[in-house]
Order: C-alpha cells, then sequence, then structure tokens
C-alpha cells in the first residue's frame, strides 16, 4: 500500500469515527444524515472504514471497568 493510500484510508476511518459520533448523538439531524449519506458516496473506502469504525465502537461496548482496571 503506498503512502498516499495509507493515509487516505486513515483519514478515512477517522472520518468514520466521527460520522459514528455524530450520529450517535441524539441531536444529530436530518441534515447531518444527509451529509452523511453524501459522504459515504463519495468515495468507495468510505463505506469500509464506517463498518469498521461500527465494529470498533461494538467491541469496545463489550469492555468492562473491570477490564480496564486489570490492564493497568
Amino acid at each position: 500500500m503506498s503512502a498516499d493510500t495509507t493515509r487516505q484510508v486513515s483519514q478515512a476511518l477517522q472520518s468514520a469515527h466521527d460520522w459514528r459520533l455524530l450520529l450517535a448523538d441524539s441531536e444529530a439531524t436530518n441534515q447531518d444524515r444527509k451529509r452523511f449519506q453524501a459522504w459515504l458516496a463519495e468515495d468507495p473506502t468510505h463505506e469500509q472504514a464506517y463498518q469498521d469504525a461500527e465494529n470498533f465502537w461494538s467491541a469496545l461496548g463489550t469492555v468492562t471497568a473491570t477490564d480496564l482496571d486489570s490492564s493497568l
């Protein structure tokens, strides 16, 4: 993978996490959702990046305080 491709994927993943957090907020608007759909349609890597972000947050949801305490 080239440096440009790596940077593009990294930026897409960061944006995907930002979208995930925005859309999970109860104050997300229909305009936010439309902008998100436009972002997904911009580039094929965006959909995979968003799926990766979803998987990350789903896995994080299974972490407990005990898990965190034991890792410190």
